[in-house]
Parts: C-alpha cells; sequence; structure tokens
C-alpha cells in the first residue's frame, strides 16, 4: 500500500497493489474508506484505452478507480484542498 499525504497532512491518496481478488480488495477498501467517509454517490463509470480498462466510482470525499490490468490495482483520491 503507498498512501500519499497532503500539506496538511491529510491522507491524499491511497493505492493498493493487485495482490488478491476483487472480494478481498473491497473488503480493504470499506475499512480504509467506510461509506460514512466517502459520502453520497456522484457517479460511476468505465474507461477503456487500449487493452486498459478502468472502472470508477465517483462519492462526495473521495474517488475511487480500479484497474482491471496495470497498477496500482485501486487508487483512493481524497477530494481535499490541500491534495493535489
Amino acid at each position: 500500500m503507498v498512501v500519499r499525504y497532503g500539506s496538511a497532512r491529510h491522507v491524499c491518496s491511497i493505492e493498493l497493489p493487485h495482490t488478491t481478488g476483487k472480494q478481498e480488495v473491497d473488503e480493504v477498501i470499506d475499512e480504509l474508506v467506510p461509506p460514512s467517509i466517502r459520502g453520497k454517490e456522484i457517479g460511476k463509470g468505465l474507461k477503456i484505452i487500449g487493452g486498459y480498462s478502468l472502472s470508477y466510482i465517483d462519492y462526495e470525499h473521495v474517488f475511487i478507480w480500479h484497474s482491471e490490468n496495470g497498477h496500482p490495482a485501486v487508487a483512493i483520491m481524497f477530494k481535499r484542498s490541500d491534495c493535489h
């Protein structure tokens, strides 16, 4: 796991490598950013670029990317003013 912090020393992003199955990754995401922290779901979608695909869910306070092939397998980005 790679964690990046902003200037206010709050977590700005978390990257999880692709080492386990989807269910295990989802459980880790739920532990790191439970629904109460994420806020309301705003939207979701899928981007395909060549042979690379990314699904995403946009919440009020975080943005979560899942990659199907490539690294990181999951990226959680917090929407904070001190995060770039």
